[in-house]
Formats: C-alpha cells, sequence, structure tokens
C-alpha cells in the first residue's frame, strides 16, 4: 500500500524556516552529512541560495519523510542534486515524487548516488548525470 502523503513541497533554501532547515538535517545524518553540508552552504552564500532548492516530502501528520536538495555547483555552475529518503519510507515511490520534480525544474542536474543501491535507483532516470 502506497504512504499517504501531503503534497510535495518546493522552496529557495533562503526562504527555509529555522524549523525546516532543522528538520532537514535531522532527517540523513545531522551536521555530519554531506546534505547538511551543501544545504547550509547554499544559506550562507546569497547568490546559490536564490538559486538553490529545497524539496520536501512530509507524511499526513506534517513529519518530513523525504527531500532533496538541488543547488548549483559553486565551481562549474551546473545543478547538482542530492536526495535522501530512510530506510523505512524506501520502494514506496517518494523517490521517483522527488526524482519527477526535480526534472521539471532542472532536466540535467547531476545526481552523485551514495551507493550501489541509490546508482541502481537512478540508472532509471537517463536525463541526469551520474556523476
Amino acid at each position: 500500500m502506497a504512504l499517504q502523503t501531503k503534497r510535495l513541497l518546493s522552496k529557495r533554501v533562503q526562504d527555509l524556516s529555522d524549523t525546516e532547515f532543522q528538520e532537514c538535517s535531522r532527517l540523513n545524518y545531522g551536521t555530519s552529512g554531506e546534505m547538511w553540508y551543501r544545504l547550509n552552504d547554499a544559506r550562507r552564500e546569497s547568490i546559490r541560495a536564490e538559486e538553490s532548492q529545497a524539496l520536501m516530502i512530509r507524511d499526513r501528520q506534517g513529519k518530513l519523510i523525504a527531500w532533496a536538495l538541488l543547488f548549483k555547483d559553486r565551481y562549474c555552475r551546473s545543478y547538482e542534486v542530492h536526495f535522501y529518503v530512510p530506510q523505512k519510507y524506501r520502494r514506496q515511490g517518494l523517490g521517483t515524487k522527488l526524482v519527477d520534480a526535480v526534472k521539471r525544474r532542472e532536466p540535467k542536474a547531476m545526481v552523485k548516488p551514495w551507493n550501489k543501491a541509490s546508482k541502481a535507483f537512478f540508472e532509471n532516470f537517463p536525463n541526469f548525470s551520474n556523476a
């Protein structure tokens, strides 16, 4: 049975509330994960923050259950995207929902798979550049 979720919410990183920033940070690896580093970096740099998006999926109770970060790479100025869906929510369509939203915004975003399972998942989306 598919998980019942609220609509996907997309916000510019600079418009995230402190609570939303903390929720995204806590969901994956706190302040030690690369997504937190990229999110924090995009939030601090006002030029990149304007172009950076946080895409969030919440459950029916409003709890953040998956998110993606779309941002411009500081050196080559292409878009890069990171995704996080906790293990217990995988294989329920949340990753695909996030990917579809990112593809509508930036079809050629680079994605960096975290492990073999994520690499296999992203092979289903040939428009993405696997870095």
